[in-house]
């Protein structure tokens, strides 16, 4: 009996102790872990994760998160405890428009429009997912709209010596914590007028792609002024010519090409920089056959090579226009001298670059 009695107590011992174990103290808080601190604490997590993604993006900006978020305890910028917050929905409205500046808005990860208004052991974890997929997708909309999304670098040609002037990372995340996120995102853009000329031009191009048939011309003959052919009347619809009236107020033939339509034609080739003779040929046809989508795309390539060239181009500078043959000397953008230049071949190049000017050499000597 005295066996059993001490194997009671001491039982009642062990009970009593492991009780007391888990006693809440009188002046504790509410609660040991709050639902931002639960954020945090899957941010810091998700970052120091395994990286198992292939998103070049990710890859580049990932270093920067690490240090932007553990200098601020991994806090949250675009979350709380209910989701995502009108900053963030103001920031992915904007990178949704991305399309108006020649980029691509399909490419950047936003988060789903996420809200917990009452927050599970879950939600902490998909919080913080959604807090960092906003800042990627920021990190890599700030990149691409101030440097493009391709690297000259990247191209390993030697006749393109450019680069873009990127921002720092952790700099960029810093800018976005206040102020006005919509205006700082529609900042980083450029701001040349050609740039801005080309971004006006594109949702023109867009415009009439939606909204206008493009009358192409079929595989024939080229066109010259006085002949007669089915597909001058096709010529017509495609540059708008209305077909002429004869003396006896009849519609003459559309067929013809006259004087009217090869002035039409010379204004056209003259705007597109062909060959100004009135006659659609190979290389003309090919012009007019182009469709919206290859201007388009011709319109986002020279967008693209803007975000290269320097921010601030100077007060006064030279300007060379390849493919015009032609160099202009700005001031306050303003031509005030221009000339024709001589550029190279495809097999030669003449190399494309920026800098600063610090030599000029009258009558060069040309080598053989």
């Amino acid at each position: 009996m005295l066996k059993y009695a001490l194997s009671a107590l001491i039982l009642g011992a062990s009970l009593v102790i492991q009780s007391a174990a888990f006693a809440i103290e009188p002046d504790a808080p509410d609660e040991l872990v709050t639902p931002l601190d639960g954020i945090s604490m899957y941010i810091q997590k998700d970052l120091e994760a395994p990286f198992r993604t292939s998103n070049p993006d990710y890859q580049l900006h990932r270093g920067a998160l690490v240090s932007f978020y553990s200098s601020r305890n991994y806090d949250p910028v675009w979350t709380n405890e209910k989701g995502l917050t009108d900053r963030a929905y103001t920031a992915m409205e904007e990178i949704r428009r991305a399309d108006d500046y020649g980029l691509s808005a399909d490419i950047y990860e936003l988060p789903q429009n996420i809200s917990f208004l009452n927050a599970d052991e879950f939600a902490p974890a998909q919080i913080a997912r959604a807090e960092l997929q906003m800042s990627f997708a920021l990190l890599a909309y700030a990149r691409h709209a101030v440097g493009g999304r391709i690297d000259p670098n990247s191209l390993r040609s030697k006749y393109i010596d450019q680069q873009p002037e990127w921002k720092d990372p952790v700099d960029v995340m810093e800018a976005m914590v206040d102020g006005d996120i919509k205006a700082y995102l529609a900042d980083l853009h450029p701001k040349h007028p050609q740039f801005l000329a080309l971004m006006k031009e594109l949702r023109n191009q867009k415009q009439i792609r939606q909204t206008t048939k493009i009358v192409r011309l079929p595989r024939g003959p080229s066109l010259k002024p006085g002949m007669r052919h089915p597909h001058v009347a096709l010529l017509r619809e495609r540059l708008d010519v209305d077909v002429p009236f004869n003396d006896d107020g009849e519609a003459a033939d559309e067929n013809i090409f006259d004087e009217e339509l090869a002035d039409a034609v010379r204004a056209y080739q003259k705007e597109k920089g062909l060959t100004v003779d009135a006659i659609v040929g190979p290389s003309t046809k090919r012009n007019l056959n182009g469709t919206q989508k290859d201007r388009i795309q011709t319109i986002i390539a020279n967008m693209e090579r803007w975000r290269w060239m320097p921010r601030d181009l100077g007060k006064m500078h030279i300007r060379v226009n390849i493919p015009e043959y032609r160099f202009r000397i700005m001031s306050d953008n303003n031509v005030i001298h221009e000339e024709r230049v001589v550029t190279g071949k495809i097999t030669n190049q003449t190399p494309i670059f920026s800098d600063q000017m610090e030599t000029v050499v009258f009558n060069p000597y040309w080598y053989p």
